[in-house]
């Protein structure tokens, strides 16, 4: 972990001062160009350093995975039929989740660039005299609660959806827990499992409850960084078209 925290510090130095390199050779024109300033800020996760370690990540929970697939052999075909039906549904709703959080990310970039300015405007003494002199002060206000309601606006549209989403992805693993507690207390109660097969079972559950929403979730972070790396072209392409 320390080499590879290393590494991507390295790297992450390396792309800050590409960007600054880009900022010195863009023509003056396009350096305050307010697409071109959106275009970077959604570009800086896009570099494959980001997303490439969850890879072994991946690989170690799809083999654990199969071992306790391998546990659940012995069970019902039925049972395995509606374990992976129900994860199913809730990798589904991961990756529902995972898009809107990914739209919400870069459909804010434009309200957060602006409001950093006003912010700035707002708060450095240095254009204070200008404010004042040139009665500047509606101006800014009024901006800043457009700004502030667009925000706001984006955000709880967001938000909304996010938490339906929550409430359900909740509800499912409820559902899927409850679902396997009662199947294997049944199969005790049948005496077609022993206590020792019982334990096993129940902590088993756990395991590839986790192991699922690991597998899913980085499968997602790296669906979202090749996402973030064509919009890094994107960039890249535009800064060479205007410098």
């Amino acid at each position: 972990n320390f080499y590879i925290n290393y590494l991507i510090r390295m790297i992450s130095n390396d792309i800050q001062y590409q960007y600054v390199d880009n900022a010195l050779n863009i023509n003056y024109h396009y350096v305050q160009d307010g697409q071109i300033l959106n275009l970077k800020r959604k570009s800086m996760n896009g570099h494959s350093v980001f997303y490439v370690e969850k890879l072994g990540d991946l690989v170690q929970q799809i083999f654990q995975i199969f071992g306790i697939i391998f546990i659940f052999a012995f069970m019902t075909p039925l049972f395995i039929v509606i374990i992976i039906t129900i994860q199913i549904i809730i990798v589904y709703l991961n990756n529902l989740k995972r898009n809107l959080t990914f739209k919400f990310n870069n459909d804010i970039v434009d309200s957060n660039r602006k409001l950093d300015y006003i912010y700035n405007i707002m708060t450095d003494y240095r254009y204070g005299k200008d404010i004042r002199v040139n009665k500047g002060e509606k101006l800014i206000v009024d901006k800043a609660i457009k700004n502030c309601n667009d925000y706001y606006s984006i955000t709880n549209n967001y938000y909304k959806k996010s938490y339906f989403i929550e409430y359900i992805y909740e509800i499912v693993k409820i559902f899927m827990q409850l679902f396997m507690y009662s199947f294997f207390t049944y199969q005790f109660y049948l005496q077609n499992i022993n206590i020792s097969k019982y334990t096993v079972l129940i902590s088993s559950t756990f395991l590839f409850n986790t192991c699922i929403d690991y597998l899913s979730n980085n499968y997602l972070k790296i669906l979202d960084g090749l996402k973030y790396e064509t919009l890094l072209n994107e960039y890249n392409d535009e800064i060479k078209k205007k410098s």
